[in-house]
């Protein structure tokens, strides 16, 4: 995966998004198919092995085996995109790669503890008799959350390269507000859109952890400050700044750690939850004033609240009044409808 890692940014670097998504797909596709060939005769004929060559093996090598075949393929599909390949060492630029590129691991690696100490914390600062089931509630309903974090993946991959091309010309910081923009536009509309249809999409995880879905929407707009953030942070690599990544994730850790210790003894999984909005809300206020400083882009934040909030707000009013649920959809449809007559010739420019 680490190795393939140079590859995909090759073909991000020549705008070959539709082969570095075809790639991905092969990716998912293969593994799920794998696991499905493994796992589905031990289902089926209530034995734990899928073949003569597996016999000796638990289940959790079954697994790593189909992540190493399915990682195996995607190298495969990618070995064109390295030719021609000529080896030379450029002592140069090593010393550039490691300035720009350290910082972002280490960021990468505390973002990491971020996102996942909360449930780390629930075990411990929950009563010891109801730890197991807050922390199984707490991760189902946060599955939810997945379609907001794959867009912002998404997108992540594809925008980057545009915003280093644009970083040094006159226009650029106009351009990636213009993105941003966009980008809020979808996010908060698939927001809405989710929570619309949340009576429909409970029936991924089992019902047992139904009881936790009144923290979908917190998790929802956590996420989608989450993206805008993400986003924004794109100041601090075009302007060559990257150990501000290392300070903006340690201001969201903190607030993390600080949170959950506080919260959780008395509001239980809510307090999880409150804590993870709360600790995206102080990433995004600290990339935003520290990114203003070190590289000014004239965001539209009236546009960019009235997105934000009004989504909330419709969600609010969706998902706590207590209206059936072909009324939600019907409001999330709506609201639909509205933000793209409102937004359509500027959505249709984004798009282009």
């Amino acid at each position: 995966d680490a190795v393939s890692a140079i590859p995909f940014a090759r073909l991000r670097r020549e705008n070959k998004a539709w082969r570095f998504a075809g790639i991905k797909l092969a990716l998912i596709l293969s593994n799920v198919a794998i696991n499905l060939y493994i796992f589905l005769p031990a289902y089926w004929e209530q034995h734990g092995s899928a073949g003569w060559w597996m016999h000796d093996l638990r289940g959790v090598d079954y697994i790593f085996i189909a992540n190493f075949w399915a990682s195996l393929l995607m190298f495969g599909l990618l070995i064109p995109t390295l030719f021609p390949l000529k080896l030379n060492l450029e002592v140069k630029y090593v010393r550039t790669l490691l300035a720009f590129g350290w910082p972002l691991l280490v960021g990468g690696l505390a973002g990491i503890a971020n996102e996942m100490l909360d449930r780390q914390l629930l075990k411990y600062l929950l009563p010891r008799e109801s730890w197991a089931e807050g922390v199984g509630v707490y991760g189902a309903v946060y599955k939810i959350s997945i379609f907001l974090i794959l867009f912002n993946q998404a997108f992540r991959y594809a925008a980057e390269p545009f915003f280093f091309r644009n970083a040094k010309t006159a226009e650029g910081p106009k351009r990636m507000a213009k993105v941003m923009e966009g980008f809020a536009w979808v996010m908060s509309v698939g927001f809405v859109l989710i929570v619309a249809g949340l009576d429909y999409l409970k029936f991924f995880i089992d019902e047992k952890f139904w009881v936790g879905l009144y923290l979908v929407p917190i998790l929802l707009l956590a996420n989608v400050i989450l993206g805008i953030n993400t986003n924004l942070n794109v100041w601090y690599k075009v302007s060559d700044k990257t150990r501000y990544g290392i300070y903006i994730t340690f201001v969201g850790l903190a607030v993390t750690i600080i949170g959950n210790i506080s919260l959780i003894p008395t509001m239980g999984i809510l307090g999880a939850a409150i804590t993870t909005l709360m600790a995206y809300i102080a990433m995004f206020l600290a990339s935003l004033w520290w990114g203003q400083k070190h590289y000014r882009v004239p965001y539209n934040w009236t546009k960019l609240s009235i997105y934000v909030l009004g989504a909330t707000a419709t969600v609010f009013l969706i998902h706590y009044t207590g209206i059936e649920s072909v009324v939600k959809l019907a409001i999330g449809v709506v609201y639909l409808l509205v933000m793209f007559m409102a937004e359509r010739r500027g959505l249709f420019n984004f798009a282009r």
